[in-house]
């Protein structure tokens, strides 16, 4: 098996919000699930790389694949 680093990034918003910690849309869907052994970065910002490691993370690694799954981003308010 390959010996790929895998890392997710997590959207953390404020605790009673939609992404809050306490909240169903703060968790990852089983299928994307961590596995033991990979990174998961929290963010509180749009941006993945505003206030976490994930620059210095990315440096490190010699080869990048990215992936992105957004399911739960719906619409907070509809007309």
């Amino acid at each position: 098996a390959l010996q790929v680093p895998v890392i997710h990034i997590q959207h953390q918003g404020k605790p009673g919000g939609a992404f809050g910690p306490d909240t169903t849309g703060f968790e990852i869907s089983a299928p994307a699930a961590p596995a033991p052994g990979e990174a998961v970065i929290h963010k509180s910002l749009p941006n993945a790389f505003a206030s976490t490691d994930l620059a210095s993370r990315l440096a490190a690694l010699k080869k990048l694949i990215f992936s992105s799954n957004a399911m739960r981003c719906t619409p907070m308010s509809q007309a």
